[in-house]
């Protein structure tokens, strides 16, 4: 598949795994919609989905345009020569663009594009459309006054969640569900991420709701507590001699019908428990007539019917209770979406996703849709999407309106789409795949070394179950496709092997393992992987080529993949433990860690040092130290808590001189010894500093 390939008739996606040049042919994309099809620079728009991706592919094509101007003007009819790879391929577009176009207007041409690089369009979604509501405010319905942009933030879901939380206090049912589905207001305010999402929220709530069976339930408890009361002694004597012939020793056991009823004896008529004993369930008709062994004969008993009627009557309240939490937490999310909808109205802030929102809705309005989209195609003859896998459906809406029948470039690996980052989705990933006209592929790595590669192929090529990566997903093998060798990573003067697996020991009697302590193993196991790697390659044996040379392999070098935060603090921690030094990279805020509560901390001291309270706080923080014995010997030196004072004073005087970025300057630079000693301080420090920089 050539790279270049027009781009301006057709829809077409490019599907690309991770290290096949998608950047790289996006750029070509750019390229030859310039140099061949004609196409000014402004009249292009590129989308990527973070601003580092839109700097990085800004970057490729001003250097492969300013490329592209150099060799036209120097242009010797276009002879094959040894030169590198980029340099063929733009040979090869400028010869086909003179099929058409004579020298020197191609020239000029050039000499333009390159100038025109900063009026680019290359641009995260969220740029994206707010250049549609900014530039065609009329036809998307926008305010005269427009809105401030507020990224979404943890703090605005907490008030909300309290908001929410405060409305559910007036009814105990509703204050039930809370708790049952998120425990406190904090974890509220973590699930509001979800619940304020575009996507649906399945499964979607029950159309009718079923007969409320809790009186029945409570009526059937009622019954077997009474039954219990009349008939449990009696039916106890008559079960004893079946256990041993009359009953599967396997399933019954003496001592656990008397765990069984020596809890049903210590229960009251009401309330109804939560939950019922294990066992108690193998002692109704039905599980009784199944547990005898052939030829025996189960007890009969008021007490078994009670039992199997309670057990009807609490799965038929199961019933009633999931779809009722369902209904609830339905409605839960309709009611944050109104109480923050009417926040961002009252304080005329939107957030990014209402950028996408308004976009849409603006394209779903039949008297002003045609005109929108006249207007961005006069403005944009040619759409290039990467990262397409992280589309939404919203998403998909806008760009499929907008570029129906022609100029459309999509490109994106269907197999990230199944982890839903960014919110993408595998359904409209393959909802889009069957609306373009021609799907491609890149296959060849350009990263990876020729074993490893290998040896996912391998790996995915041999799992057991079809659509193992979704419905719809197939795996494609990659193939080698750059100047990465084998011996690129080398262990004891051999190839490092492609995959290595660490297996988790299993507890003693196969006990199983919580899912914190398994983290935490894992985290541990993970370390000590690293650790031997950077030993070995302090000992010689590991080494990795950087350049012409082989050099010791180093932390930088080192990656861990995880899942959720939590898990990352794990690694972190555990590599910390070891002296490795660790930086970690996430969507997290850095207004959201302990750094920034050590510095708001330090802050408020620097504010008051008056306040004895505050000073001792900020000098019990990281940035100081201080344990119990050393704030509990500032009183015992007299003057020594006077002195901190006065210290404090004068980083606020600087403070109200140079701004607290200095002072914080200051602060650190005093403390930079002895905070590098911590555990992870070098990162510690170095989110002090950002955070700094931020004031």
């Amino acid at each position: 598949m050539s790279a270049h390939a027009s781009a301006l008739a057709k829809r077409r996606l490019i599907e690309a795994s991770a290290g096949t040049g998608k950047t790289y042919a996006l750029a070509g994309r750019f390229a030859r919609a310039v140099i061949v099809d004609g196409v000014r620079v402004p009249r292009i728009l590129a989308v990527t989905y973070t601003v580092k991706a839109t700097e990085e592919l800004q970057e490729r094509v001003r250097l492969r345009l300013q490329r592209a101007a150099e060799l036209a003007a120097g242009w010797d009819g276009g002879e094959p020569r040894e030169e590198p790879a980029e340099d063929a391929l733009l040979r090869a577009l400028i010869a086909e663009a003179l099929g058409n176009e004579a020298l020197p207007a191609l020239q000029r041409r050039l000499q333009r594009a390159a100038r025109e690089l900063d009026l680019a369009a290359i641009l995260t979604i969220h740029q994206f459309c707010q250049r549609v509501l900014r530039e065609q405010a009329l036809l998307t319905g926008q305010p005269l006054l427009a809105a401030e942009l507020q990224p979404d933030n943890l703090g605005a879901r907490r008030a909300l969640a309290v908001a929410l939380w405060r409305e559910a206090a007036r009814d105990a049912e509703a204050v039930a569900f809370l708790r049952r589905a998120f425990g406190a207001p904090d974890r509220l305010a973590e699930a509001l991420a979800d619940l304020l999402a575009p996507e649906p929220l399945l499964p979607a709530p029950p159309e009718a709701m079923p007969r409320d069976p809790r009186a029945e339930a409570e009526a059937a408890w009622r019954a077997l507590v009474a039954a219990w009361r009349t008939h449990g002694e009696a039916f106890r004597a008559r079960l004893a001699p079946l256990f041993g012939n009359g009953l599967n020793r396997g399933q019954y056991k003496p001592e656990h019908a008397e765990a069984a009823f020596d809890w049903l004896a210590r229960q009251p008529e009401l309330p109804p428990p939560d939950a019922l004993h294990e066992k108690l369930a193998k002692y109704g008709a039905r599980a009784l007539a199944k547990g005898c062994n052939k030829g025996a004969t189960p007890p009969d008993s008021p007490l078994c019917a009670a039992i199997d009627a309670l057990l009807d009557a609490r799965e038929a309240l199961a019933a009633w209770c999931a779809a009722d939490d369902l209904r609830r937490l339905h409605a839960l999310r309709e009611r944050a979406r109104a109480l923050d909808a009417r926040r961002k109205q009252a304080f005329n802030v939107r957030a990014f996703d209402d950028l996408i929102e308004a976009v849409h809705a603006a394209l779903r309005e039949p008297d002003t849709r045609a005109a929108l989209v006249a207007a961005v195609r006069e403005r944009f003859a040619l759409a290039l999407v990467d990262e397409f896998q992280d589309t939404d459906a919203r998403q998909w809406a806008i760009f499929d309106a907008l570029f129906e029948r022609d100029g459309l470039v999509l490109v994106g690996d269907p197999k990230q789409a199944i982890y839903r980052f960014r919110g993408g989705d595998i359904a409209t990933y393959l909802a889009a795949r069957d609306r373009v006209d021609e799907v491609e592929a890149l296959t060849r790595n350009f990263r990876s070394r020729p074993c490893v590669i290998d040896t996912v192929n391998a790996l995915f090529e041999r799992m057991p179950q079809r659509d193992a990566l979704g419905a719809g997903i197939a795996f494609g093998a990659a193939q080698p496709g750059g100047r990465v060798a084998d011996a690129d990573l080398v262990l004891d003067d051999a190839p490092a092997p492609a995959l290595r697996f660490h297996a988790v020991p299993p507890l003693p009697g196969d006990e199983p393992r919580d899912a914190e302590g398994s983290r935490r193993i894992a985290a541990g196991l993970c370390a000590q992987a690293i650790v031997a790697d950077l030993q070995a390659a302090a000992d010689g044996r590991l080494r990795l080529r950087e350049g012409e040379r082989l050099r010791a392999l180093e932390p930088r070098d080192c990656a861990v993949l995880v899942r959720s935060h939590r898990e990352a603090a794990d690694i972190r921690q555990a590599l910390a433990g070891t002296g490795v030094p660790v930086a970690a990279a996430g969507r997290g805020s850095l207004y959201e860690s302990d750094e920034a509560l050590d510095l708001l901390t330090l802050l408020l001291a620097v504010r008051a040092p008056g306040d004895e309270r505050r000073v001792r706080a900020a000098l019990a923080s990281p940035l100081f130290g201080f344990d119990a014995a050393a704030l509990a010997a500032l009183d015992a030196e007299g003057d020594a808590l006077r002195r901190w004072q006065q210290r404090f004073e004068s980083w606020r005087a600087r403070w109200e001189r140079h701004g607290p970025q200095a002072m914080l300057t200051d602060v650190l630079a005093e403390r930079a010894e002895v905070l590098r000693a911590l555990t992870d301080g070098e990162r510690r420090l170095a989110n002090w500093l950002q955070l700094a920089e931020l004031q």
